[in-house]
């Protein structure tokens, strides 16, 4: 009798019903001895059936070895996936010629070389396929099988040409030695690759092929991925492996890498999608990070193969210079000190953390999402408030990317290489004094596009003729910087600004600050992962309130529909917020309202009104026209003969300033916010021919 021993009772429950003898030993590491020495000597033929990640560990070998050590007959039987032996009786899949699969499977495994390794495949596939050669393989390593004619001739001449007695006679140990004469053994490879899967990336449209590669010398196994020039021929699969791999080497023949890419992609290939940022995904709706991925509020970890499963689909992120960490603790308890430390400014700035992890969901209903500017003069703890606020989102020792550090391409991929976190913007504004600083210089106007999630530039896709990519703007856009962002009105209309000082600082303020410093994302980045777990609460929560909030500063005597709208998303953003700090009472986010309301007011003013810097050039620029005129030296700042002009070179104005004690403006500053001047219309620079020196000047 053959009787089979399976790990659990409805795993032998399963095969009782369908006829075949069976025992449950309860676990992988309990070899029931006690059962064997009893039925000793019976004939039974112990059948090995544990579940396949026990091969892993190759446990089934120590079950047969224990029989064996008892003058037991035994044999493994290997099912052909991860399905237990009960998901297998009800997908009604326990015939026998399944059964006899899996019991081939379990020979090859226990094979201890690889000439019995070849030998059994050539016995297995002779009434099919009378294999000339193939490739296996054996313990991490590829060999070549060729086999001569001559051992067809002399099973011809055994078997008098009766096709069974051939297969009898190859059966017998005789068969085995004759096959061994007549095989041709050499090995091709000191690795296993296995194939696993395709790779796609959803953006590009390119595709790997991914394997797993196993080591003969025993080192830990890897995944590594090539293109499909490396499957071509075996000059390229040798470059691919020996670039790719710690040492590995291929050196079989066309023949030999045609069997084996038969048989990787011969069956349906499976195929899974990677994206090239971190963070939504949404096809999926669904969150990637390096180690886990959120869906539907659940976590899930990166499976062995190096992607996650989420429903029917595989996903994965390629982008690996950028690191979330998604283990880190929660504890809201330190949410009083964050207000005593930064105020109503820091909490504006943490509710639009929070709601950056949702804002293509936000988008793909209102349309768009704010900008959010944070200034503030040296000290006021700007980088202290944003290196915390990414501490919370998984990133350490991270504030943000310095634009005039980065060429146009490296700005590119740091606007696309994120979705649903934010794109933080540090010092911006600077002018370095270098030749090339006009060509590297930025301007905001070209990120309006970003306010509804459009396109961050195109690029030249290689090999493809004329064809172009652009990737979406995935994330929000945070600009922090010491001055003001000044540009066109269609471009401040989209920004909620906040701006740092340290008016709300106490005796103790900077000690506060201090552990808000020290923290790193081990003891502060559950922050992450329990909003998103609680992502469909904080979205109806968000709803909500934005509906209410929006019709509330609507009343308020707010003209500019867009600046209401932005303003009260990022309010809405903090009524979410509450909910994940439970302890805080109504208080909280009426005054984060509050404060929010007061920055739409001083928004909507400052579009009435030129950037603060120009207000003050103006007011100088009339005063000192009026000392010249009492003076006897009437508009002597203007150079231009018309009367409907004014023309002022910027040097003759310090000049002017200087002598009469006046605030020195910084030259770079004035010309960037001239073009958007309100009070007088800027034209052009041009050259002017004075109408008090008879000369010209630069105006």
């Amino acid at each position: 009798d053959r009787v089979y021993i399976v790990e659990g009772i409805f795993h032998a429950i399963a095969l009782f019903l369908k006829g075949y003898k069976a025992i449950a030993c309860l676990s992988s590491g309990n070899i029931p001895v006690h059962v064997f020495e009893e039925h000793k000597g019976k004939g039974i033929v112990w059948t090995v059936a544990l579940d396949r990640d026990t091969l892993k560990k190759d446990k089934p070998r120590r079950f047969v070895e224990k029989l064996r050590e008892l003058e037991e007959k035994a044999e493994v039987c290997i099912p052909p996936d991860a399905r237990d032996w009960d998901d297998l009786y009800r997908a009604d899949c326990l015939s026998k010629e399944f059964m006899d699969a899996g019991l081939y499977r379990g020979t090859l495994y226990l094979c201890e070389t690889a000439d019995e390794k070849a030998y059994h495949i050539y016995v297995h596939a002779y009434r099919k396929n009378r294999l000339a050669k193939f490739t296996l393989d054996f313990r991490n390593r590829l060999y070549s099988a060729e086999v001569k004619e001559d051992l067809q001739k002399t099973l011809e001449k055994e078997a008098q040409d009766d096709p069974e007695m051939k297969l009898e006679i190859l059966r017998t140990e005789h068969g085995r030695d004759i096959f061994r004469l007549c095989c041709d053994l050499k090995e091709i490879s000191n690795i296993l690759p296995t194939f696993l899967y395709i790779e796609n990336n959803e953006i590009s449209g390119e595709k790997f092929y991914v394997f797993e590669i196993a080591y003969a010398s025993g080192m830990p196994k890897e995944i590594v991925k090539l293109d499909g020039q490396a499957l071509i021929d075996p000059k390229s699969f040798f470059k691919a492996i020996i670039s790719k791999t710690c040492g590995g080497t291929f050196t079989g023949s066309a023949g030999n890498l045609k069997y084996l890419v038969d048989r990787w992609l011969g069956t349906r290939i499976p195929t899974i999608a990677s994206v090239p940022y971190i963070g939504y995904v949404p096809s999926l709706g669904a969150y990637v990070f390096n180690e886990h991925a959120y869906s539907a509020g659940k976590e899930i970890k990166l499976n062995e193969y190096e992607y996650f499963e989420i429903g029917k689909a595989g996903i994965k992120t390629t982008l690996s210079n950028f690191k979330i960490d998604t283990t880190g603790e929660f504890n809201p308890g330190w949410l009083h000190d964050f207000f005593r430390a930064f105020y109503w400014q820091g909490m504006t700035v943490l509710a639009f953390f929070l709601g950056s992890l949702f804002v293509q969901q936000i988008r793909h209903e209102q349309k768009s999402f704010p900008f959010l500017e944070l200034t503030g003069e040296p000290g006021a703890g700007k980088s202290t408030l944003l290196e915390f606020c990414w501490r919370l989102l998984g990133r350490d020792e991270y504030e943000g990317f310095d634009l005039l550090k980065a060429t146009q391409a490296g700005r590119r991929r740091a606007f696309s290489q994120v979705s649903n976190l934010p794109v933080v913007l540090i010092e911006s504004d600077r002018d370095n004094g270098e030749k090339d600083a006009k060509q590297r210089q930025f301007s905001f106007d070209e990120m309006k596009p970003f306010f509804n999630g459009r396109g961050t530039g195109t690029l030249g896709v290689a090999m493809r003729g004329t064809g172009t990519e652009e990737h979406l703007f995935q994330g929000t856009l945070i600009i922090s910087q010491n001055a003001g962002v000044d540009g066109s009105e269609a471009l401040l209309q989209r920004i909620v600004h906040c701006h740092a000082d340290k008016k709300h600082h106490v005796p103790g303020t900077r000690e506060i600050a201090r552990w808000f410093e020290q923290q790193k994302t081990a003891t502060v980045a559950g922050f992450l992962r329990v909003a998103l777990k609680n992502e469909r609460m904080l979205l109806d929560t968000y709803r909500a309130a934005f509906a209410e909030l929006e019709a509330r500063f609507s009343r308020s005597g707010l003209q500019n529909e867009r600046i209401i709208k932005n303003h009260a998303q990022v309010a809405a953003c903090g009524h979410a917020l509450a909910t994940l700090f439970p302890e805080r009472d109504r208080s909280f986010v009426e005054g984060l309202d509050a404060y929010v309301l007061s920055r739409a007011v001083e928004r909507e003013s400052r579009l009435r009104a030129d950037h603060p810097i120009l207000e003050q050039f103006w007011d100088q620029f009339d005063y000192l026209n009026g000392i010249s005129k009492e003076k006897g030296a009437p508009d002597r700042l203007n150079h231009s003969a018309d009367d409907a002009l004014i023309a002022v070179n910027l040097n003759h104005f310090l000049e002017v300033s200087r002598s009469a004690g006046q605030q020195i403006f910084d030259l770079n500053t004035l010309k960037k916010l001239f073009p958007n001047s309100k009070r007088h219309k800027f034209l052009e620079y041009k050259v002017v021919w004075s109408k008090h020196e008879s000369r010209s000047y630069k105006c």
